[in-house]
């Protein structure tokens, strides 16, 4: 995978405003944990990803955002292996939803 070259200069052409992001502003806006996405990340891994991000608050002073960026296909692949080791222990059944108010859920049968 080769690496991006962001621009942090205002000037530049190319100039990379993170602060105009999702997943700062939420996190900067809110004061709290968010998640945004998924989206396809073009100029990083160029695939579905979900950034999950949290405020730097020390002294209770925003100081910025730390985040990291999950891939959408390994974090299906790693609750779909979770999922698979559960057993059902009710016959209700919970669907999380997103943001958006839009199911978080595949249509295959629950396994848990």
């Amino acid at each position: 995978m080769s690496s991006t070259q962001y621009s942090f200069d205002p000037e530049s052409i190319d100039f990379y405003d993170y602060t105009r992001a999702d997943w700062f502003l939420v996190s900067y806006r809110e004061g709290a944990r968010s998640v945004a996405g998924p989206y396809i990340d073009f100029g990083g891994v160029n695939d579905y990803i979900l950034t999950m991000t949290t405020p730097i608050l020390p002294g209770r002073s925003f100081a910025g955002v730390a985040g990291a960026d999950l891939r959408v296909d390994e974090l299906e692949r790693r609750l779909y292996h979770a999922a698979a080791g559960c057993r059902r222990t009710s016959r209700s059944s919970t669907t999380p939803t997103g943001s958006s108010g839009r199911p978080l859920r595949g249509s295959s049968p629950a396994r848990c």
